[in-house]
């Protein structure tokens, strides 16, 4: 089998399916980390054909459910997360309606996503965004904008006030009940490599195989 999973199938066979029963670099002692679950299909495949007698594969698994698995957090489904979101943001800000926070909040957890899973100081950028913001009420020529205020301009701008607040108690309560969307779980496996996943007595040897463009956290 020519393709790069087979290569890859017959390179990691080859180098832990015969060694001696006591050396536990064996492949049930080893974990292969792919990008998609259909990569580990086809990798699954590809390792059946190196033999023609039975043998202990390796784990094989795709990357979220590697991460999840090794953090030991449960991931929250979208709705959830939604719904847990709003009541932080409804006990930060009383006056936020549930219809207009849909319109917007899927934005904001996406970025809460994005902060988390290239490892950013989540303070400084959202700070960042909200200062942004702020300067939107100002023309270039350093004076008051001309559009008048309202309250509901007010609320507006604050809403990015609230930004950092919000994914800090966001992220709180979900480690705290043992949940965490993507990035949030990247990111807590990033921050405790050595005793999550280094120190794992379940294997000797990890495999991550056909990997580019890696986040900083994946890295």
């Amino acid at each position: 089998m020519h393709t790069f999973l087979g290569q890859a199938a017959r390179h990691i066979f080859g180098h832990h399916a015969r060694a001696h029963p006591s050396d536990r670099a064996v492949l049930d002692r080893i974990c292969v980390v792919l990008p998609t679950r259909r990569s580990v299909f086809f990798f699954k495949q590809a390792l059946a054909t190196q033999s023609d007698e039975p043998f202990l594969a390796p784990d094989v698994v795709a990357i979220d459910d590697f991460i999840q698995q090794t953090c030991e957090l449960e991931p929250i489904d979208p709705v959830s997360l939604l719904f847990e979101a709003y009541d932080i943001f409804k006990a930060v800000d009383p006056r936020v309606e549930f219809d207009r926070f849909t319109g917007w909040a899927t934005t904001m957890l996406a970025d809460f996503d994005r902060i988390d899973q290239y490892l950013l100081d989540a303070k400084a950028v959202l700070g960042y965004v909200s200062e942004a913001k702020a300067l939107e009420r100002w023309s270039p020529g350093g004076h008051p904008a001309t559009a008048p205020s309202s309250p509901a301009t007010e609320r507006y701008f604050l809403l990015f006030d609230h930004l950092y607040r919000v994914y800090s108690a966001l992220r709180d309560r979900l480690t705290q009940t043992n949940r965490a969307y993507r990035g949030l779980a990247y990111r807590v496996l990033a921050d405790h490599v050595e005793p999550l996943l280094l120190t794992n007595p379940k294997y000797d040897h990890f495999y991550f195989v056909g990997w580019n463009a890696l986040s900083a956290s994946e890295e």
